[in-house]
């Protein structure tokens, strides 16, 4: 028998290219794994649809049968930001609206995803899986922020005017003389007051980007993401059209979960009393091979 194994001899391997097809810097999930986040936690998940087959030619009639259908494959990622040394959220902010600012706010939380597009191409071969690719990406999320009686929340438009572009949001992650920030335009979608006995009244904002999420490094500290605009994410790095960078998970040496993958979410949430955070799913794009 075994030994079972335990956290700590598991990791997390390098992901994707240090040169990305969109030139001038390594791709976003090389960066990831290499640059600027610190990973403790994976969750690697297989589905395998069942089929319906019954029929009348079935044997028997009164129970049902299935196949196995085509199977995909994705991992959740747990990490903290930055990858040398984590931080908390207490120094950061948000921009909001023109020369604007979010006053008395407590925390954010941003989330970066993109459409996933499968296919399963007909080889004359058995073909298990799909092939995948990232489509268009979005952005959005939510700050909350405390009322109080004679400050405007923000110095953008009103965030009454639903549908209206709000302006430019910068949502700075720590301090870093130039400090490290993703910034790009939003439209708030919604707002929610709360006031509960023995507690402070807080107002929550919901919000959409519209257009390019903008990744900007610190002086000394890499961004979640390379320096450059969010979208599209890396899945294809030598451009001949079939998915690429194999991820790799290990839960203990030996047993390893491995395929080409790419990011399909970020969530980074920034609160002052606990580490920055960013979960990162990741879509399987071919074959998972287990050793």
């Amino acid at each position: 028998m075994g030994v079972p194994a335990v956290w700590q001899d598991g990791s997390v391997g390098s992901w994707g290219s240090a040169s990305s097809a969109r030139g001038g810097t390594a791709e976003d999930r090389y960066h990831m794994t290499n640059t600027a986040l610190r990973f403790r936690r994976f969750r690697v998940r297989k589905d395998i649809p069942a089929i319906d087959v019954l029929s009348w030619q079935s044997s028997p009639t009164t129970a049902l049968q299935n196949l196995a259908g085509i199977y995909t494959w994705q991992v959740d990622l747990e990490a903290l930001w930055p990858r040398a040394t984590p931080r908390l959220g207490n120094s950061g902010f948000i921009t909001f609206g023109t020369a604007g600012y979010a006053t008395n706010m407590l925390r954010y939380n941003l989330n970066i995803t993109s459409e996933v597009h499968a296919w399963v191409p007909l080889t004359g071969s058995v073909v298990k899986t799909p092939y995948a690719r990232p489509g268009v990406g979005s952005w959005g999320g939510s700050y909350t922020a405390l009322v109080d009686g004679t400050t405007s929340i923000n110095a953008g438009p009103d965030p009454g005017d639903m549908g209206t572009a709000a302006g430019t949001a910068t949502f700075k992650l720590t301090e870093d003389g130039t400090d490290p920030t993703l910034a790009g335009a939003i439209v708030v979608t919604g707002w929610e007051v709360e006031a509960q006995r023995g507690n402070q009244t807080e107002i929550r904002y919901d919000f959409v980007g519209t257009g390019d999420l903008t990744a900007v490094a610190g002086s000394s500290l890499a961004n979640i993401l390379p320096a450059r605009v969010a979208f599209p994410f890396d899945w294809d790095a030598d451009s001949d059209g079939v998915p690429d960078g194999t991820l790799t998970c290990t839960a203990v040496t030996g047993k390893t979960y491995s395929g080409p993958a790419f990011i399909s979410s970020i969530a980074l949430t920034c609160d002052p009393s606990q580490p920055i955070q960013v979960n990162v799913t990741a879509q399987g794009a071919g074959a998972l091979a287990v050793a």
